[in-house]
């Protein structure tokens, strides 16, 4: 649960930077009531030039860690687009290269022309833009926003070398039966360079909206969590590998967004889900040349065996500084292939902000239920 008081926070794959929160899009499945307290109005917490200011002084933003702006809103809201614009023009022209994730249901060429958003997206040369398009082609009953307006943009942004991922999420066969997930992938699989899908987090509060809208309602609970049927999930898979066989379609967002960028793993998930595969090597849903990427890449911060005591000490120094930083100089940490064990009870803000920032995952006791790839650790 984000505490949406701060301008920024670690969500689980990026650091969101939130100068405004709430929408106004009324989607029945909106998460926003559960980290915003008045979710459904865009309420304005700091001005772009404040914004700007502190995301080049904090010391959780590097020059190139992944970020995602508005992801308590939508960026390309009419009341929030030319903030973002200002924001990322001004990151832009100061040198930064991070990747920043624009999370979306809205065509900012249609909301807002007069800013011309996607032109001068599309002309960054520091910056690393992704386009998530949020389209699962449920009803207009529970998703309201322009089905045409989403294809068209995921059309310009294609056309202007913008990457755009589809994030193809909540999929539910109530919502989405087959007929409309071919629908989908024969409007969608040649636009996009990655789809991500997944299901939907049922709440109380979600089931007595949906109520109110008159349709279908999930049947499960909270426990769940984002939940999807396994066979449903194969089923949208091969309807876009029909349509375009060379698309990566993923269940991870950082893997769909590395895919589109044409990078390894920014997450350190490869080493992650390749320890507690049977098999050693990654096995989730990918795409051929990303499996290859991720898991012939050098890990960020090299296993110690064999190194010189210099670059021995180089490697351990990439990891004491964080433990430096997290006033726990003294712990214990392993430099394994590919991830790191830490000996301390970290904070779950600490953990993502260093798996962020070197892109190794991080085991530690905050995220003990991980640690099944060595079940004596504790």
């Amino acid at each position: 649960m984000a505490d949406t008081n701060m301008l920024m926070w670690f969500f689980t794959s990026y650091l969101g930077i939130n100068p405004s929160q709430g929408c106004t899009n009324g989607c029945g499945y909106c998460m926003l009531e559960r980290d915003v307290p008045n979710p459904t109005k865009v309420t304005k917490k700091e001005t772009a030039k404040y914004t700007l200011e502190a995301i080049m002084k904090d010391k959780r933003v590097s020059k190139r860690n992944p970020l995602a702006l508005y992801n308590l809103s939508d960026p390309f809201l009419k009341d929030n687009l030319g903030d973002l614009l200002y924001i990322l023009e001004g990151m832009e022209n100061k040198g930064q290269e991070n990747i920043v994730v624009l999370i979306t249901k809205l065509n900012p060429d249609k909301v807002a022309p007069q800013y011309k958003a996607l032109d001068r997206i599309a002309k960054f040369k520091h910056l690393r833009p992704v386009i998530m398009v949020s389209y699962a082609n449920a009803p207009k009953e529970v998703e309201p926003a322009s089905k045409t307006d989403r294809l068209e943009l995921m059309a310009t942004s294609k056309e202007l070398k913008i990457p755009v991922v589809q994030y193809t999420r909540p999929l539910w066969e109530g919502w989405t039966p087959m007929d409309k997930v071919h629908e989908m992938a024969e409007e969608t699989a040649h636009l996009v360079t990655s789809v991500v899908v997944g299901g939907i987090v049922m709440t109380d509060s979600i089931t007595q909206r949906l109520k109110k809208r008159g349709v279908p309602i999930p049947p499960w609970g909270n426990e769940k969590g984002r939940y999807m049927d396994e066979k449903f999930k194969r089923s949208v898979i091969d309807a876009y590998k029909k349509r375009n066989p060379d698309i990566g379609v993923f269940v991870n967002s950082s893997c769909g967004i590395s895919h589109a960028l044409k990078i390894p793993n920014y997450m350190g998930y490869y080493r992650h889900f390749s320890s507690k595969s049977p098999v050693g090597y990654c096995q989730r849903y990918c795409h051929p040349a990303q499996r290859e990427r991720c898991g012939s890449a050098e890990p960020p911060i090299r296993k110690l065996d064999g190194l010189s005591q210099e670059d021995r000490e180089k490697e351990e120094g990439k990891v004491q500084l964080w433990m430096d930083k997290f006033n726990a100089s003294r712990s214990y940490f392993n430099i394994c292939d590919g991830y790191i064990e830490v000996f301390f009870r970290m904070a779950e803000q600490e953990a993502r902000w260093m798996r962020q920032h070197t892109g190794v995952f991080v085991y530690s006791p905050y995220n003990f239920k991980n640690f099944e790839h060595r079940p004596t650790f504790f």
